[in-house]
C-alpha cells in the first residue's frame, strides 16, 4: 500500500512532536486522519478486489461460451457426417430378375445377386445371374433374356437407351462384352457386341457356372 505508507510515516514524527508539546488536539487530528487513509487504502483494495471478482466471472463466462461453441461445432461436425453418409448412399443387397420374350427362364434365387446404392436420384449397381442346377431345377427358357433393376428409372430414358454394360462368360472358354439396353423403366436386355441379343443359345449354349453380368448407371424419378 504505497500510497499510505508515506504520509503514515509523516504523521508518526508530527504525533512524536505533538507528544512533547503535549498537543493533544493535533494528536487527535492525525489518528483522526490516519484512520481515513486506512478507510480509504481497505476501500480502494476492496474495489480492486472487487473489480478481480467481476474479471474472474467475465472469464468464466466466456469459457462457458466458449464450451457451448465447441459443443455446437461438434454437433454440427456429427450433422454433416451423417449427411455426407447420407448423400453417398449405402450399398444395398438386391435380388435380380430373369425374365425373356418367350418361354420362362427358371433360376434359382442363390445364383442371382446384386448390389446397388441411389445418391440423391442417381442410381449405381450391378448385378450377376450365374447357373448351377441346369436340368435340376433350373431351365434357360426360351426368347431372349431380360434382366431387371432395382429402381425404376426416369421417363426421360428411350427405348434401347444404354445404361451400363456387362458380360457373359462361358465358365473356362470365353467371355462375352455386353451393352445393357433398357426396355421398360424397369427392365433392360443384355446386347453382345456382334449385335444379337443374349439368349438361351446366344452367345452360347448356357450349361452350369455360366453366368450373365451388368453393371448400370442411370437416373430415378
Amino acid at each position: 500500500m504505497p500510497a499510505f505508507q508515506a504520509p503514515y510515516k509523516a504523521s508518526v514524527n508530527d504525533f512524536n512532536k505533538a507528544s512533547e508539546g503535549k498537543d493533544w488536539a493535533s494528536i487527535a487530528g492525525m489518528i483522526s486522519r490516519n484512520f481515513d487513509e486506512v478507510e480509504l487504502s481497505l476501500r480502494d483494495s476492496g474495489l480492486l478486489v472487487a473489480t478481480l471478482q467481476g474479471d474472474v466471472a467475465a472469464l468464466q463466462g466466456d469459457v462457458t461460451t466458449l464450451q457451448s461453441d465447441l459443443d455446437t461445432a461438434e454437433a454440427n461436425i456429427t450433422a454433416l457426417q451423417t449427411h455426407v453418409t447420407t448423400d453417398e448412399g449405402a450399398w444395398t443387397t438386391w435380388t435380380p430378375a430373369l425374365t425373356s420374350t418367350g418361354a420362362a427362364p427358371v433360376m434359382l434365387a442363390a445364383g442371382r445377386t446384386g448390389r446397388y446404392k441411389q445418391v440423391g436420384k442417381t442410381v449405381h449397381g450391378w448385378g450377376r445371374l450365374t447357373w448351377s442346377a441346369l436340368g435340376a431345377g433350373e431351365g434357360t427358357g426360351g426368347g431372349t433374356y431380360r434382366v431387371s433393376l432395382p429402381v425404376a428409372c426416369s421417363a426421360l430414358y428411350v427405348t434401347n437407351q444404354v445404361i451400363g454394360g456387362g458380360n457373359v462368360l462361358d465358365s473356362g472358354t470365353a467371355s462375352y462384352i455386353l451393352g445393357l439396353e433398357l426396355v421398360t423403366q424397369t427392365t433392360a436386355l443384355l446386347r453382345l457386341s456382334s449385335g444379337a441379343e443374349v439368349a438361351p443359345a446366344a452367345p452360347m449354349a448356357f450349361g452350369n457356372a455360366d453366368h450373365m453380368s451388368y453393371f448400370f448407371t442411370y437416373e430415378t424419378t
